[in-house]
């Protein structure tokens, strides 16, 4: 049964040669798919995916990871496959995107949703709301105390 898990994990498409630079370029997509995809997973704001490279890549960048010249990766005889597999990749990773932020975007995010004018005023509120339990608070210490006094010194203090 394992033997089956890594005869699939070697498969590669048939595009990929040893005796070009295909091979190259196919590791380096893998190596970008895998840093995109763990990107796309640490991250579930919109703003973290404003630029589309910080979730996808160019044929440049995979090149440059290859370590190959773009121009090589171009002249390929099969460059129509790597385009199309690499399109792929692509097209997979714009779609987990979207899907994470679907998953975590309606979530509200408290006080960022609101404006600086609707702070300004709760915190307004929360102020007076907080001296009015103060006054509140003294009273009722007040009234605790003169509860708990003899009626002796009630006499002494208050006549």
């Amino acid at each position: 049964m394992m033997d089956y898990f890594e005869e699939k994990a070697d498969e590669k498409p048939d595009w990929v040669s040893d005796k070009n630079c295909s091979h190259k370029i196919y590791q380096a997509f893998l190596a970008l798919e895998k840093e995109k995809r763990d990107y796309i997973n640490r991250h579930r704001l919109t703003g973290d995916f404003e630029k589309e490279k910080s979730y996808t890549f160019s044929m440049r960048e995979a090149s440059r990871k290859a370590g190959i010249r773009h121009t090589n990766v171009t002249s390929l005889s099969r460059f129509d496959d790597i385009k199309k597999f690499f399109n792929q990749i692509n097209l997979q990773l714009t779609k987990e995107k979207e899907e994470r932020l679907k998953k975590f975007g309606k979530k509200s995010r408290g006080k960022y949703e609101s404006s600086k004018g609707e702070l300004v005023e709760e915190i307004a509120k929360v102020k007076k709301d907080y001296k009015g339990l103060e006054k509140k608070n003294a009273e009722a210490q007040i009234n605790a105390l003169m509860s708990r006094m003899r009626p002796e010194i009630k006499k002494l203090l208050f006549n």
